[in-house]
């Protein structure tokens, strides 16, 4: 896994959850992927990206600590509202 982007992607996503509230901080996959410099989505199969395992990653890391997951952020562009959990926490 790319520590650099591992990196990028948290401080992306902690930045967002610091910044804005509920409905502003969420973020698609692809712009999330764009905004840290990461290949599209066009004609990619999701468990062959890079932000899959990151994603993952940074699940484990809330776990290990009982914080909210930082990932819910992270939206599907055409299904947005499955990803829509109750109000969210900080995890910064």
């Amino acid at each position: 896994m790319n520590q650099a982007w591992l990196d990028a992607v948290r401080d992306e996503l902690q930045s967002r959850a610091r910044r804005f509230g509920k409905a502003e901080a969420t973020i698609t996959h692809g712009d999330l992927a764009d905004r840290i410099g990461m290949p599209g989505f066009r004609n990619a199969d999701w468990q062959s990206h890079p932000l899959c395992d990151i994603l993952g990653r940074l699940d484990e890391e809330d776990t290990e600590v009982e914080r909210p997951f930082i990932s819910a952020l992270v939206v599907n562009l055409y299904f947005p509202r499955l990803y829509k959990f109750g109000p969210l926490t900080t995890a910064a």
